[in-house]
């Protein structure tokens, strides 16, 4: 997390989040609870229905973008770190 905060992310990393975000997003258009979700979200938080830009917008972040909201939301000394290990077998 430090590291994002000062440095972002790699172009190579981010590009890839981005096509996968897409391209989940596109799978997602042909199933009634994307559809219901975004009803609801309209409705209920007044959210615009408009989807046509959400590519546009998936693709206009930067690293920057993701590293100055890393360094505002993200507070290091006030985060636990988990790790789950596997049960043995017996």
């Amino acid at each position: 997390i430090t590291k994002i905060q000062k440095k972002g992310v790699d172009e190579l990393t981010l590009n890839k989040v981005k096509e996968q975000i897409i391209r989940e997003r596109e799978k997602n258009l042909d199933k009634n609870r994307f559809w219901l979700n975004r009803i609801s979200d309209s409705y209920f938080k007044g959210e615009d229905l408009n989807i046509d830009n959400f590519e546009d917008r998936i693709k206009a972040v930067s690293s920057d973008d993701i590293k100055q909201v890393a360094s505002e939301l993200i507070d290091v000394k006030h985060y636990v770190r988990t790790v789950l290990n596997p049960e043995k077998k017996k």
